[in-house]
């Protein structure tokens, strides 16, 4: 859920929501009760939040159900997020009941039988994750560019690795 206004601590914004689950409470109850399994999962975002994309916002392209927007807004950064990931060739894959994003399934590292040491393959994997980064921050949102934040991020993690 996206709203405006919302507490800064997380804890006092799913305080709003205990009367609706207590509402919708009986009713879950009634579809495990017919072997139906059922949930609601309520996520609460500032507009402002809603704007950087998160790891959720993957599986949210391929899962999500928007009920009711006043404006298209999460609908958007989704489309967009959906067509940065094709054009990667990026795959949702599933290992028994695991599903996880293979967001560049052509990458390889080295070439033939070469030899690589784990210090080589992690650096190589920060410098993807910042290629990778580096492309999702082009994905213009509202007039913002994301990635900003997680750019920045990924330099300090990359530097403390090679420092």
């Amino acid at each position: 859920m996206i709203a405006e206004g919302l507490p800064a601590r997380r804890l006092e914004r799913y305080g709003w929501l205990e009367e609706a689950d207590r509402a919708v409470e009986p009713q879950l109850k009634a579809l495990w009760g017919r072997g139906i399994t059922a949930e609601v999962s309520v996520i609460l975002k500032t507009p402002e939040e809603a704007m950087r994309i998160t790891p959720l916002y993957l599986d949210l392209t391929e899962d999500a159900y928007i009920l009711y927007e006043r404006e298209p807004f999460l609908s958007s950064i989704l489309e967009r997020l959906r067509e940065r990931l094709k054009a990667l060739g990026a795959q949702r894959k599933r290992q028994g009941a695991v599903r996880y994003w293979d967001l560049k399934p052509d990458f390889r590292l080295g070439e033939g039988d070469q030899a690589v040491t784990s210090g080589e393959m992690a650096r190589a994997d920060l410098s993807q994750a910042e290629d990778l980064l580096r492309e999702v921050e082009r994905l213009p949102v509202s007039g913002l560019e994301l990635g900003d934040s997680l750019i920045s991020g990924s330099r300090r993690i990359h530097k403390a690795a090679r420092g």
